[in-house]
């Protein structure tokens, strides 16, 4: 168990190296590469402190991932991603600021705007939280006003 939670850190760290240096493609198959070494402890019966790493673990390897495919604009990944690693930390500030850009830039803005609220509630003097609370308000009135127009 501990040797697979090494291997899935491994990759993890290779990963973020890959992830940094740009090369997005490969540092996604190495979070999944990861994550496909964190599956297999899942079923186990495992200790308590070896349980709380593997959940930690798993959830940086899905908000990485979710950065990446930030990097492509693949807003339905990012939600995905995003949102697995909610259920695993669900006050997870990072989770909910990235889903909620995601859903910003599908002007799905409700689901922005729950998100981003959440996100100031576990942090709130967190500017960038609160310049995409802004934003999400700019624009929803600026789209409302447009379908205004448009039936008006």
């Amino acid at each position: 168990q501990d040797e697979r939670l090494d291997r899935a850190q491994h990759h993890k760290d290779k990963g973020t190296s890959l992830f940094q240096s740009g090369n997005v493609d490969f540092a996604i198959k190495r979070y999944n590469k990861a994550l496909h070494y964190l599956r297999f402890m899942e079923s186990g019966d495992l200790a308590v402190d070896l349980k709380l790493s593997f959940s930690k673990l798993r959830c940086q390897c899905l908000l990485n991932l979710a950065a990446c495919y930030g990097k492509g604009n693949d807003y339905n990944a990012i939600i995905e991603n995003c949102t697995a690693a909610l259920q695993l930390e669900q006050d997870n500030v990072k989770g909910l600021f990235r889903r909620g850009q995601a859903y910003l830039a599908l002007h799905e803005y409700e689901k922005a705007k729950y998100d981003f609220l959440a996100a100031k509630e576990k942090e709130p003097e967190n500017k960038a939280v609160h310049n995409q609370l802004k934003a999400v308000d700019d624009l929803a009135k600026k789209e409302k006003k447009v379908y205004q127009k448009m039936f008006s």
